[in-house]
């Protein structure tokens, strides 16, 4: 009778060992290529993709650059490191929790709409996001141990207030003779429109000297400027509006403005002589911009 598809045929027993002594010779390999690859140090790649299919939270996995050997491994930052575009890729925003002292706000970025950081207060009774705070105060506290007086003059801003700022500056320079349009034009140099100032994230403080408090160029001899332009980056906060970096700002030179970045970020800038917007896009980097859909606070 002819076999069906499906009906069971008895094995021959030499069949049988042949087949069990191939299995044992393939296990046999298998463990000798385990004990090399784990001699060798090949492994880890695999471990990686095994703790993220367990759900773990892995360490990055090392990378070389196209300038390196291979003896010259760099570690990918993980804290405020923005997102690495590739030479494919257009610049676009990135919603990230993680990254949120990096959100860009500048004339062309607008304020999420929404927006509302969870505040706490710092000298002179101003406030900022709580989460730059201590960094701020030791800052301060610092610049009074080395000798100066810094005195903050604004912090964060409500909608209004900027609101009323910008309309001020508007103004002050129609007074001036300027038409309605090169008023306004000419104040956005100056004073940001509402939402988009970097105020209103909570991550920008203008500082002064104590002994000098007016808003003009002369601020950027005072002892406490100079204090802050070369060492507030070893507290997260970069010069916003450098003197040679109007184009690309689109604000002009304030040597007051401080803005929280982040210590990595704050480091690579000063050390590179970037403003914000260099900072990205120089190393290929999209800065990061909350949705309007994210979630805030």
């Amino acid at each position: 009778m002819a076999r069906r598809c499906g009906a069971y045929k008895i094995r021959p027993a030499y069949k049988t060992r042949k087949i069990s002594a191939l299995a044992a010779i393939c296990l046999l390999v298998l463990f000798t290529l385990l004990i090399f690859l784990t001699q060798f140090g090949l492994l880890n790649a695999a471990d990686y993709v095994r703790s993220t299919t367990n759900n773990e939270n892995p360490a990055p996995m090392s990378v070389i650059d196209n300038n390196q050997s291979k003896d010259e491994v760099t570690t990918p930052r993980t804290d405020d490191s923005p997102v690495l575009l590739d030479d494919n890729q257009s610049y676009h925003y990135e919603p990230s929790v993680n990254t949120w002292q990096l959100i860009l706000v500048n004339s062309t970025n607008k304020l999420p709409e929404g927006y509302a950081p969870e505040l706490a207060t710092v000298d002179q009774g101003y406030e900022v996001d709580y989460r730059c705070r201590d960094d701020l105060q030791q800052m301060l506290n610092d610049c009074r141990a080395a000798g100066f007086n810094p005195w903050i003059c604004s912090a964060y801003r409500t909608e209004a207030t900027q609101q009323s700022l910008f309309n001020n500056k508007v103004a002050s320079l129609r007074s001036q003779g300027y038409s309605p349009s090169d008023a306004e034009l000419n104040a956005k140099k100056l004073v940001a429109p509402p939402n988009y100032s970097e105020h209103q994230l909570g991550l920008a403080v203008d500082i002064v000297d104590a002994n000098y408090g007016a808003l003009d160029d002369s601020q950027a001899s005072r002892p406490v400027q100079k204090w802050l332009m070369e060492n507030s980056w070893r507290y997260g906060f970069i010069l916003r509006y450098p003197a040679d970096k109007t184009d690309l700002t689109g604000i002009s030179f304030e040597s007051w403005h401080y803005r929280y970045v982040g210590k990595q970020a704050a480091s690579a800038i000063y050390e590179n002589g970037l403003c914000l917007e260099e900072y990205f896009s120089s190393a290929g980097y999209a800065p990061v911009f909350m949705a309007d859909d994210e979630s805030f606070g």
